[in-house]
């Protein structure tokens, strides 16, 4: 699969982004807003050892079939494979799968370092 780093790891502002809008578009359809705290463990990129694996805690900005955006306190690295833990609409019942981090942009806020990053579902 074609994967940019650069694109990736853009560090712009958002509004600095030259990105056409229909572009983005071609992305939204199936994705629905979830606002809810998951769970992850891992982080260590594909094919790359002697790395130590994070765990935390993280916000849904979005979710559809094939990935989801999450808001981070850290930049996870580029083609790191996450097992991340999403709410069910029960509180008793969490659904484990494994994500691919495929993008990371700063967040622009002054005064906290948060970064929002794209996930591809791999189960």
């Amino acid at each position: 699969m074609y994967f940019d780093e650069a694109v990736a790891r853009d560090e712009r502002p958002w509004d600095e982004w030259d990105l056409p809008m229909h572009a983005l578009d071609v992305r939204r359809p199936g994705r629905v807003p979830l606002l809810a705290r998951v769970s992850y463990e891992g982080g260590v990129p594909v094919g790359e050892s002697g790395l130590s694996p994070r765990s935390g805690h993280a916000l849904t900005l979005n979710v559809s079939d094939s990935g989801m955006c999450l808001l981070m306190e850290h930049a996870p690295e580029l083609e790191a494979v996450l097992r991340v833990r999403i709410p069910t609409t029960t509180s008793l019942a969490r659904i484990p799968t494994l994500a691919e981090v495929r993008w990371v942009r700063r967040v622009p806020f002054e005064e906290a370092t948060m970064y929002c990053a794209g996930f591809r579902f791999l189960l």
